[in-house]
């Protein structure tokens, strides 16, 4: 019964896509780091891929769900040196560094979004994709919550507290 539970839990925290962590493993993640780190700077980082509807619509669902794969293949390899990734949904994934500064972060993102980046989904068809990405520090930490509207859920609003004593937030 122990075993079940525990195998249980795994798969509540794992996107079944890439096997990366889902929203709810990669917070528990988060938190824990904060809790590890508390007075060290961290940050939030926020992969979006580009034009995935034009993937679907041109290669089909099917190829496309492989594309996502890659993806989170490469996120994971580009930044789980020292952070959590984990897919937010679609073709959104949040990596999280804990006790880092703004030059390491910066010189990790750009690396990442400006190298060629390619999937075969098929032995006959290569997709080149491409990512966005929104990075926010924090001084002290960082708060990662959903939050739901009227109309959807938003993946997340970050609030962080500087140690000027300033909130920061976003959606």
């Amino acid at each position: 019964m122990e075993k079940k539970l525990a195998e249980l839990e795994r798969l509540s925290q794992e996107d079944a896509v890439t096997g990366l962590l889902n929203r709810r493993g990669g917070v528990k993640r988060i938190e824990e780091l904060i809790d590890e780190f508390p007075d060290k700077t961290g940050a939030l980082i926020m992969l979006d891929g580009d034009y995935f509807k034009r993937i679907n619509s041109s290669y089909g669902h099917q190829n496309g769900e492989l594309v996502i794969r890659e993806c989170a293949r490469q996120v994971q390899k580009w930044f789980s040196d020292a952070g959590v990734v984990f897919r937010l949904g679609a073709d959104e994934f949040i990596v999280f560094y804990a006790n880092t500064d703004i030059d390491s972060v910066r010189a990790k993102i750009l690396g990442f979004t400006k190298k060629n980046k390619v999937a075969k989904p098929a032995k006959d068809i290569e997709v080149p994709f491409t990512f966005s990405a929104g990075v926010a520090m924090t001084l002290l930490f960082v708060i990662v919550v959903p939050y739901i509207t009227d109309t959807y859920i938003t993946p997340y609003i970050t609030a962080a507290v500087s140690d000027s004593g300033f909130l920061f937030i976003s959606s």
